[in-house]
């Protein structure tokens, strides 16, 4: 079973229960949040979408600082309604769980978890997603080029 924080770490402190493997340990690294859209949407909501794209890069500067990370667990907190130690080392030094500060989407190693998908036979086909009909990473680019220059 895999189990996303903070019920991976509640899973254990439960001495019934003990840790085979990590997905990491399975497949490595992997990509597993990014947004989708058809490009005629993208384009007419572009402005939007940086400005979203811009927000979300403040956000992940906001939760990493290490003078406010603590709020930013006290928020995750009270939305996922968990204690807040359940969350201590989200957002810290140690957290395992890498999110890019610019938003900008691993694709050699999407299409590497895509591979991994077919040869385990989950999926049947993969497209080569770093083609340009399938990648745009200019929203995000072009948002962390704002937030660089302010």
């Amino acid at each position: 079973m895999f189990l996303v924080e903070p019920f991976d770490k509640a899973a254990e402190r439960n001495p019934a229960l003990a840790k085979l493997f990590s997905a990491g340990d399975a497949i490595g690294p992997f990509e597993t949040g990014f947004w989708v859209g058809n490009a005629p949407w993208i384009a007419a909501n572009r402005a939007a979408l940086v400005d979203l794209c811009e927000d979300m890069i403040r956000f992940r500067r906001w939760t990493n600082d290490p003078k406010t990370a603590p709020a930013a667990r006290a928020l995750l907190s009270k939305l996922g309604k968990q204690p807040v130690e359940a969350y201590a080392n989200v957002f810290t030094a140690t957290d395992t769980g890498y999110r890019d500060p610019n938003l900008i989407l691993d694709v050699a190693n999407l299409q590497k978890n895509l591979r991994d998908l077919i040869d385990a036979g989950i999926l049947t086909e993969a497209h080569n997603i770093a083609a340009k009909d399938y990648v745009d990473l200019s929203l995000a680019r072009e948002a962390a080029a704002r937030v660089a220059g302010r």
